[in-house]
């Protein structure tokens, strides 16, 4: 069994988030910063061939009122072109409120997150991926 990636698409930074082999935990993994949209599937791509990846979880900016926002829109390109640059499935997860969340959980541990967006968004693709997982799981009850 393959891990599953998470991702916090970002237009200056990307965040990731990895699994465990049997898809329990969801680490923060690492952010990235490319210079460009084929740059970011260039990497994307390496560290799905590396950390050996079955399938990746894409964070979905939707809008608080259920719509799609200027975001959504782009974050749905990056998919599009994600999905056809690769062989995994790629899903998407409502990525609401993730950031924030990502930014309380740093603080408690004592973490400045003005100083540390990359740890923000890494912890934010490990909301998004944690949240999948726990979907998965309340869908097979």
């Amino acid at each position: 069994m393959g891990k599953i990636l998470g991702v916090d698409f970002g237009e200056v930074r990307t965040g990731l988030a990895i699994t465990d082999q049997l898809h329990i935990i969801a680490s923060p993994y690492k952010t990235l910063k490319p210079k460009n949209l084929d740059q970011l599937i260039y990497e994307l791509k390496n560290i799905i061939e590396l950390e050996k990846v079955e399938k990746i979880v894409v964070g979905l900016p939707i809008g608080t009122s259920g719509k799609d926002t200027k975001r959504t829109k782009i974050t749905r390109k990056f998919i599009k072109k994600l999905t056809s640059s690769i062989d995994q499935s790629v899903e998407t997860m409502d990525e609401r409120y993730s950031s924030n969340e990502a930014k309380r959980i740093l603080i408690k541990q004592g973490i400045r997150t003005g100083h540390s967006k990359e740890r923000v968004d890494q912890t934010a693709a490990a909301i998004i991926l944690r949240r999948y997982l726990d979907d998965q799981t309340n869908n097979y009850k």
